[in-house]
């Protein structure tokens, strides 16, 4: 990725002289998301693997916890 940057800041400008809008869309392979589905199911897939799913449901596990955890928990005396 940081091998293209220098491109990419080359065409940003050249278009930005021109009045032009620049907009950058980053793509992701999935394999991270794949694999981590694969450790999800023991090493097999559950089916139908979408990594859209995968990525939108680490997305919320990660950031919208559901439950808390005994550290979380306050202490009853």
């Amino acid at each position: 990725m940081c091998m293209k940057v220098p491109a990419i800041v080359e065409e940003i400008k050249k278009a930005l002289s021109q009045d032009m809008c620049v907009v950058i869309g980053l793509q992701t392979t999935g394999e991270s998301s794949l694999e981590s589905e694969m450790e999800a199911n023991k090493g097999e897939p559950d089916g139908f693997v979408s990594i859209c799913r995968e990525i939108l449901q680490r997305f919320v596990r990660d950031h919208f916890p559901t439950t808390t955890t005994l550290t979380d928990t306050p202490q009853v005396t």
